[in-house]
């Protein structure tokens, strides 16, 4: 198979995370603005452990009652993490520091003995605000089957702007909550309008399940609070089906960055391009993947024609990479005419 970037086009980032944490990172946004980079991620520390070390554990834990050993749950350190570029010189960043020293939420705390956690971190900058969507998973009750979980959604607004590369914290608010899915949600500013779109799939998972996506548009963020109002959105998927996604605009259109599933095969992603109808109402994803990197949810940016992609790397050996479990920020670049041409060939 034929894809746009080769892995020689790639550089590794160096995104630290804060202190305390394992070094991981997933789920990348990225924005510029006045010529700054900024990064969202959430670390997802999921390494393998020898079984010997984990029954170990186990059992000094018991004999402990549990307060030596306790389990180490990735999904706690799954905490929305705000970046700045620092390569200087009007490089396109591959380094970056944080903004704040800590996450801009903390985990949820466990909700009726289940286990909830922070996902899908998602940024905008418009007018020198910074917006980064964070969604809070609380799982309610197990299905019959005892393999699934319900949940409960909630989408958080965090915003705040930049004062000599500080950032000036503003506000965190609930949007709304909902027993879908809201899956990867992501925002952009377009034409005077704010556009929040979310998938509801399980496809990672599962390789065939794919409810949707939609859409809810408003004049501004106060118009996503309580209940949106949802539209569906056409995906043209040739074979392959979203499970995360981002978005950028290009010359007032407006495209996406769709980590997909081949359908049936399931937790491997491929990183897609996909572009919007003028009115929404269709994604059309092109038949050729960006990169045969085991890819996650990425993000890329247009700026001054050059197409720059962050793409978030899983269970990868990436040389110089000092990750806990192969997952990494890597960044590749390409006049974007050059991309568009050579994707529709």
């Amino acid at each position: 198979m034929d894809y746009i970037f080769n892995r020689t086009d790639f550089i590794l980032c160096d995104v630290p995370v804060p202190k305390g944490y394992k070094q991981s990172q997933t789920h990348v946004g990225i924005a510029v603005s006045e010529g700054d980079y900024y990064l969202t991620t959430s670390p997802y520390p999921a390494y393998d452990r020898s079984r010997w070390i984990v029954y170990l554990e186990a059992a000094i834990r018991k004999l402990s009652r549990g307060k030596l050993f306790k389990p180490f749950i990735a999904e706690r350190w799954e905490n929305p993490c705000l970046y700045i570029g620092s390569n200087g010189n009007g490089e396109i960043p591959t380094k970056f520091q944080l903004l704040r020293q800590a996450p801009l939420m903390p985990p949820p705390e466990p909700y009726n003995g289940f286990p909830a956690y922070n996902s899908d971190p998602d940024l905008c900058v418009v007018d020198d605000t910074i917006h980064v969507l964070n969604r809070i998973v609380y799982r309610t009750e197990k299905s019959q089957k005892g393999r699934q979980y319900k949940y409960e959604t909630q989408l958080f607004h965090i915003y705040g702007s930049v004062d000599n590369r500080v950032f000036k914290y503003k506000g965190t608010e609930l949007l709304f909550e909902s027993d879908r899915n809201i899956i990867s949600p992501c925002m952009i500013y377009h034409n005077g309008e704010y556009y929040l779109l979310e998938l509801e799939t399980n496809s990672y998972n599962d390789g065939k399940s794919f409810t949707g996506l939609f859409l809810a548009r408003s004049s501004s963020i106060e118009g996503f609070k309580n209940n949106p109002r949802w539209e569906p959105v056409y995906v043209e998927g040739n074979g392959y089906l979203p499970w995360h996604m981002s978005m950028f605009q290009y010359k007032n259109e407006v495209y996406a960055i769709v980590a997909c599933i081949k359908k049936g095969e399931s937790h491997r992603c491929w990183l897609m391009l996909g572009k919007f109808t003028n009115d929404f109402s269709n994604l059309f994803i092109y038949p050729k993947p960006l990169t045969d990197y085991n890819s996650y949810r990425s993000a890329a940016l247009v700026n001054e024609d050059m197409f720059i992609l962050y793409t978030a790397v899983v269970k990868e050996s990436v040389k110089g990479s000092n990750s806990v479990d192969g997952r990494d920020v890597l960044m590749a670049k390409k006049p974007f005419d050059q991309l568009l041409a050579a994707i529709e060939n």
